[in-house]
């Protein structure tokens, strides 16, 4: 598991070993990731959230290339 896809800013990878005892027929899986890459993207690119939450001003914001626009 990596700790960014839950919200972590950091990359830590950990190993979690669960167990159970057999006669308690527990059912569980890990959680689902709440962070994910694609999830930054959009928020830092298309929405623009990203920036504004870190209180981010657009001159300090770098420049990204789009290959095909008119920037």
């Amino acid at each position: 598991m990596n700790a960014a896809d839950y919200g972590v800013p950091q990359k830590r990878e950990r190993v979690f070993i669960v167990g159970f005892r057999s006669d308690l027929e527990a059912n569980w899986s890990f959680p689902e990731p709440t962070h994910t890459e694609e999830a930054l993207i959009w928020h830092k690119w298309i929405t623009g959230e990203y920036w504004e939450r870190h209180a981010i001003d657009s001159k300090e914001r770098p420049l990204v290339y789009c290959q095909g626009c008119d920037r």
